[in-house]
Protein backbone atom coordinates (compact mmCIF):
# COMPACT_ATOMS: atom_id res chain seq x y z
CA UNK A 1 0.00 0.00 0.00
CA UNK A 2 1.53 3.51 -0.67
CA UNK A 3 1.78 6.46 1.76
CA UNK A 4 -0.37 9.36 1.42
CA UNK A 5 3.32 11.21 0.55
CA UNK A 6 4.00 8.88 -2.18
CA UNK A 7 0.54 9.19 -3.73
CA UNK A 8 0.70 13.21 -3.70
CA UNK A 9 4.09 12.75 -5.35
CA UNK A 10 2.58 10.97 -7.74
CA UNK A 11 0.06 13.15 -8.60
CA UNK A 12 2.11 16.23 -8.43
CA UNK A 13 4.59 14.61 -10.99
CA UNK A 14 1.20 14.14 -13.31
CA UNK A 15 1.12 18.08 -13.56
CA UNK A 16 4.40 19.01 -13.54
CA UNK A 17 5.29 21.73 -15.65
CA UNK A 18 8.44 23.13 -16.93
CA UNK A 19 7.09 26.63 -17.54
CA UNK A 20 5.87 26.88 -14.14
CA UNK A 21 7.32 29.92 -12.42
CA UNK A 22 5.43 29.31 -9.04
CA UNK A 23 3.22 26.45 -7.77
CA UNK A 24 0.95 26.97 -5.38
CA UNK A 25 -1.00 23.91 -3.08
CA UNK A 26 -4.38 25.35 -2.46
CA UNK A 27 -6.44 25.41 0.78
CA UNK A 28 -8.55 22.49 1.41
CA UNK A 29 -11.32 24.63 2.23
CA UNK A 30 -11.23 26.54 -0.86
CA UNK A 31 -10.52 23.54 -2.97
CA UNK A 32 -12.90 21.25 -1.65
CA UNK A 33 -15.97 22.78 -3.76
CA UNK A 34 -13.88 22.98 -6.51
CA UNK A 35 -12.65 19.22 -6.45
CA UNK A 36 -15.76 17.96 -5.74
CA UNK A 37 -17.11 19.03 -9.42
CA UNK A 38 -13.98 17.75 -10.63
CA UNK A 39 -15.15 14.50 -8.80
CA UNK A 40 -18.38 14.85 -10.06
CA UNK A 41 -17.70 15.29 -13.85
CA UNK A 42 -15.38 11.92 -13.47
CA UNK A 43 -18.59 10.29 -12.08
CA UNK A 44 -20.32 11.06 -15.32
CA UNK A 45 -17.87 10.75 -17.65
CA UNK A 46 -17.56 7.01 -16.15
CA UNK A 47 -21.55 6.74 -16.69
CA UNK A 48 -21.91 8.13 -20.00
CA UNK A 49 -18.61 5.14 -20.36
CA UNK A 50 -21.44 2.01 -18.62
CA UNK A 51 -23.68 3.63 -21.20
CA UNK A 52 -21.96 3.35 -24.27
CA UNK A 53 -21.03 -0.19 -23.34
CA UNK A 54 -24.94 -0.83 -22.86
CA UNK A 55 -25.54 0.26 -26.17
CA UNK A 56 -22.98 -1.48 -27.93
CA UNK A 57 -23.62 -4.68 -25.69
CA UNK A 58 -27.13 -4.09 -27.56
CA UNK A 59 -25.47 -4.87 -30.77
CA UNK A 60 -24.17 -8.55 -29.16
CA UNK A 61 -25.88 -11.45 -30.28
CA UNK A 62 -26.40 -13.02 -27.35
CA UNK A 63 -24.94 -10.69 -24.93
CA UNK A 64 -24.73 -11.33 -21.15
CA UNK A 65 -27.72 -9.50 -19.30
CA UNK A 66 -26.04 -9.75 -15.95
CA UNK A 67 -23.06 -7.75 -17.59
CA UNK A 68 -25.92 -5.44 -18.74
CA UNK A 69 -27.28 -5.00 -15.60
CA UNK A 70 -24.51 -4.46 -13.70
CA UNK A 71 -23.24 -1.38 -16.13
CA UNK A 72 -26.72 -0.16 -15.31
CA UNK A 73 -26.24 -0.69 -11.70
CA UNK A 74 -22.63 1.02 -11.61
CA UNK A 75 -24.00 4.38 -13.40
CA UNK A 76 -26.96 4.52 -11.33
CA UNK A 77 -25.20 4.36 -7.78
CA UNK A 78 -22.70 7.08 -9.38
CA UNK A 79 -25.66 9.14 -10.47
CA UNK A 80 -27.20 9.01 -6.93
CA UNK A 81 -24.06 9.62 -5.09
CA UNK A 82 -23.47 12.85 -7.28
CA UNK A 83 -26.73 14.16 -5.77
CA UNK A 84 -26.20 12.72 -2.06
CA UNK A 85 -24.76 15.13 0.70
CA UNK A 86 -21.09 13.60 2.03
CA UNK A 87 -20.52 13.92 6.05
CA UNK A 88 -16.72 15.02 4.61
CA UNK A 89 -17.62 18.21 3.05
CA UNK A 90 -17.78 17.37 -0.12
CA UNK A 91 -19.88 19.20 -2.48
CA UNK A 92 -23.02 17.55 -3.65
CA UNK A 93 -25.19 19.19 -6.30
CA UNK A 94 -28.88 20.01 -6.07
CA UNK A 95 -31.08 18.46 -9.07
CA UNK A 96 -33.37 21.78 -9.18
CA UNK A 97 -30.45 23.66 -10.55
CA UNK A 98 -29.61 21.08 -13.53
CA UNK A 99 -32.81 19.99 -14.36
CA UNK A 100 -35.78 22.69 -15.36
CA UNK A 101 -38.12 20.88 -17.97
CA UNK A 102 -41.00 18.30 -17.09
CA UNK A 103 -38.57 15.51 -19.10
CA UNK A 104 -35.22 15.76 -17.38
CA UNK A 105 -36.78 15.76 -13.61
CA UNK A 106 -39.16 13.00 -14.93
CA UNK A 107 -36.03 10.98 -16.06
CA UNK A 108 -34.00 12.48 -13.16
CA UNK A 109 -36.90 10.82 -9.95
CA UNK A 110 -37.03 7.72 -12.13
CA UNK A 111 -33.16 7.30 -12.27
CA UNK A 112 -33.09 8.52 -8.56
CA UNK A 113 -36.14 5.92 -7.41
CA UNK A 114 -34.50 2.70 -9.34
CA UNK A 115 -31.59 3.70 -6.86
CA UNK A 116 -33.61 3.67 -3.46
CA UNK A 117 -36.15 1.29 -3.90
CA UNK A 118 -34.24 -1.30 -6.01
CA UNK A 119 -30.41 -1.02 -6.19
CA UNK A 120 -29.04 0.76 -2.49
CA UNK A 121 -32.43 0.24 -0.96
CA UNK A 122 -35.23 -2.38 -1.10
CA UNK A 123 -38.91 -1.05 -1.77
CA UNK A 124 -41.61 -1.33 -4.24
CA UNK A 125 -39.89 -0.71 -7.69
CA UNK A 126 -40.36 -2.17 -11.50
CA UNK A 127 -37.75 -4.60 -11.53
CA UNK A 128 -38.92 -6.85 -8.79
CA UNK A 129 -42.47 -8.87 -8.54
CA UNK A 130 -42.85 -11.05 -5.74
CA UNK A 131 -46.23 -12.88 -4.06
CA UNK A 132 -46.61 -15.32 -1.53
CA UNK A 133 -48.82 -18.10 -1.28
CA UNK A 134 -50.05 -20.76 1.16
CA UNK A 135 -50.80 -24.35 -0.18
CA UNK A 136 -52.55 -26.71 2.22
CA UNK A 137 -51.24 -29.72 1.19
CA UNK A 138 -52.59 -33.67 1.69
CA UNK A 139 -55.88 -34.79 2.53
CA UNK A 140 -58.49 -33.36 4.93
CA UNK A 141 -57.45 -35.90 7.60
CA UNK A 142 -54.17 -35.57 7.21
CA UNK A 143 -52.80 -31.88 5.67
CA UNK A 144 -49.78 -29.48 5.97
CA UNK A 145 -49.20 -26.18 4.66
CA UNK A 146 -46.72 -25.09 2.48
CA UNK A 147 -45.45 -21.34 1.15
CA UNK A 148 -43.75 -20.53 -1.42
CA UNK A 149 -42.71 -17.18 -3.38
CA UNK A 150 -42.16 -17.20 -6.97
CA UNK A 151 -41.10 -13.60 -8.23
CA UNK A 152 -39.43 -12.37 -11.21
CA UNK A 153 -36.56 -9.96 -11.42
CA UNK A 154 -35.95 -8.21 -14.72
CA UNK A 155 -31.86 -8.69 -15.46
CA UNK A 156 -30.24 -6.00 -18.80
CA UNK A 157 -31.52 -3.06 -19.46
CA UNK A 158 -33.28 -1.29 -16.94
CA UNK A 159 -34.15 2.20 -19.33
CA UNK A 160 -32.91 3.73 -22.75
CA UNK A 161 -29.82 3.59 -22.82
CA UNK A 162 -29.71 6.01 -25.64
CA UNK A 163 -31.88 8.46 -23.83
CA UNK A 164 -30.10 8.05 -20.17
CA UNK A 165 -27.17 9.30 -21.91
CA UNK A 166 -28.31 11.74 -23.68
CA UNK A 167 -29.62 12.47 -19.96
CA UNK A 168 -26.25 12.47 -18.42
CA UNK A 169 -24.11 14.48 -21.05
CA UNK A 170 -26.22 17.24 -20.89
CA UNK A 171 -25.54 16.86 -16.98
CA UNK A 172 -22.17 16.74 -18.00
CA UNK A 173 -22.27 20.15 -19.89
CA UNK A 174 -23.94 23.01 -17.41
CA UNK A 175 -21.17 20.63 -14.37
CA UNK A 176 -18.51 21.86 -16.82
CA UNK A 177 -19.98 25.67 -17.12
CA UNK A 178 -20.28 25.60 -12.86
CA UNK A 179 -16.46 24.12 -12.42
CA UNK A 180 -15.51 26.73 -15.25
CA UNK A 181 -16.68 29.56 -13.36
CA UNK A 182 -15.82 28.74 -9.85
CA UNK A 183 -12.31 27.94 -11.44
CA UNK A 184 -12.05 31.62 -12.97
CA UNK A 185 -13.60 33.52 -9.81
CA UNK A 186 -10.44 31.43 -7.78
CA UNK A 187 -7.76 32.63 -10.44
CA UNK A 188 -8.79 35.92 -9.84
CA UNK A 189 -8.76 35.56 -6.26
CA UNK A 190 -4.78 34.55 -6.68
CA UNK A 191 -3.47 36.77 -8.82
CA UNK A 192 -5.07 39.54 -6.29
CA UNK A 193 -3.42 37.65 -3.57
CA UNK A 194 0.37 37.19 -5.20
CA UNK A 195 0.36 40.78 -6.60
CA UNK A 196 -0.12 39.41 -10.32
CA UNK A 197 -2.48 41.29 -13.47
CA UNK A 198 -4.57 38.73 -14.59
CA UNK A 199 -4.40 38.67 -18.47
CA UNK A 200 -8.10 38.91 -19.54
CA UNK A 201 -9.87 39.45 -22.72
Amino acid sequence: METDNTLKDFLLNTVSRKDSIMRYEIDNVIAKPIISLHLILLDIEEMIGCMDNIILLGKVKNANNLIVSALWEKAIISYGKIFSKSNDGFSSIESSTYFKNDGDIMRHNMIIDTRNNYIAHRGYNDFEYNIMVLDVVGTEEECYMEFSVPSLRKVGDYFNPNTVRKHFRNLSKKVKRQLALKRNKLELRFFQEIGLDPKLD
